[in-house]
């Protein structure tokens, strides 16, 4: 039994891990190719926030997904902030709203959704 759970969890940090950096590899991609500056977040960053959705959904504590969702939703913020003051004043905020569906895909792969997790990411790529 504890192992069942042990697969379903890394089932689903893998899925999380993976829609994190497909998503984080395409804006670093789309980023390079515009000929932009240094992005806020790239594949890693995403990457970690898809792991970081997947754990805090597989705790099955509404605080600590609210916790999270409060913590990505604030490093969105801050993200956008600097860009759109940053030298290049760079306003579009399509990079800081993916990181903020990467850990919402995150806590789906954790709630066993793993196909929504993969339709979702190959959409926000």
């Amino acid at each position: 039994m504890a192992s069942e759970a042990l697969i379903d969890l890394l089932k689903a940090l893998a899925a999380a891990g993976a829609a994190g950096f497909l998503i984080g590899f395409e804006r670093e991609w789309s980023n390079k190719n515009e000929g932009g500056g240094e992005d806020f977040a790239g594949a890693r960053t995403f990457t970690l926030v898809g792991f970081a959705g997947a754990l805090a959904g597989a705790f099955d504590g509404l605080m600590i997904a609210a916790v999270g969702f409060l913590l990505i939703g604030t490093l969105t913020i801050v993200g956008y902030r600097i860009a759109a003051s940053g030298p290049e004043k760079r306003l579009g905020g399509t990079t800081e709203i993916a990181l903020f569906v990467t850990y919402l895909l995150g806590l789906a792969a954790a709630e066993g959704m793993t196909l929504v997790t993969v339709v979702g990411a190959v959409t926000v790529a």
